[in-house]
């Protein structure tokens, strides 16, 4: 089984604060929804959704590592931190052409180094299926078998007037590990055999015919 490596570059990183697998930090919505219905009892909710339950839980998350507060003064939004790396900034130019962008860009400064085995790489994405999270970062994917340095994170404030405290322990990002593989492409039209009897698989049985038939687990410990 590949590891994943997360390195506390900096040494001081509180243990509450490691990154750990996503299926952790699945979002609160999600854990609060009932799994049916209330109008109709036979009716699923996303609480039984595989893919997407897949989705929230593939990979590790990262997490704010110290309390930051966000001002908003006449100009730009101001952030204050009392202890850690806190946030530093990317100019306008970097991302001129962005709608969103009208202010230097704002990233979490991170203390984790990543490192994977040989031929894989992550990608990091706003942590999925979230709900209310103050910020959204950007994604990007790093070659973490050979980039070994920190890798910080860009984002934007959902809200650009937000004031408040974004707290310690907010999921920052969400790190999916993959194995580097070229592709191709190919365009069908019409049904194909292979869709057809999937088709008729999934439709033999009254629900979860995903799940039943079809899922695969995935792990990420």
């Amino acid at each position: 089984m590949p590891t994943i490596k997360f390195t506390d570059t900096t040494g001081l990183v509180p243990e509450d604060y490691y990154p750990i697998p996503s299926k952790f930090h699945i979002p609160e919505w999600l854990k609060r929804l009932a799994p049916y219905s209330d109008e109709k009892q036979d009716q699923q909710t996303a609480k039984r959704c595989i893919p997407m339950l897949d989705a929230v839980m593939s990979g590790y998350t990262i997490v704010t590592t110290e309390d930051i507060k966000v001002e908003q003064t006449e100009t730009t939004p101001f952030y204050r931190w009392a202890n850690g790396l806190g946030v530093d900034f990317h100019s306008v130019d970097q991302a001129s052409t962005h709608a969103k962008v009208h202010a230097p860009i704002p990233k979490w400064l991170n203390p984790w180094s990543i490192e994977t085995p040989r031929g894989y790489s992550c990608l990091f994405v706003p942590p999925l299926n979230s709900d209310g999270l103050a910020f959204t970062p950007f994604a990007g994917i790093v070659d973490t078998d050979t980039y070994l340095p920190v890798v910080n994170f860009p984002f934007l404030l959902s809200d650009p007037k937000f004031e408040g405290l974004v707290p310690a322990g907010t999921p920052i990002v969400q790190v999916i590990p993959f194995q580097r593989e070229a592709w191709t492409m190919e365009t069908v039209v019409g049904n194909t055999q292979e869709v057809t009897r999937a088709t008729r698989r999934l439709r033999s049985v009254f629900k979860n015919g995903y799940r039943r038939l079809f899922h695969h687990p995935k792990s990420f410990d």
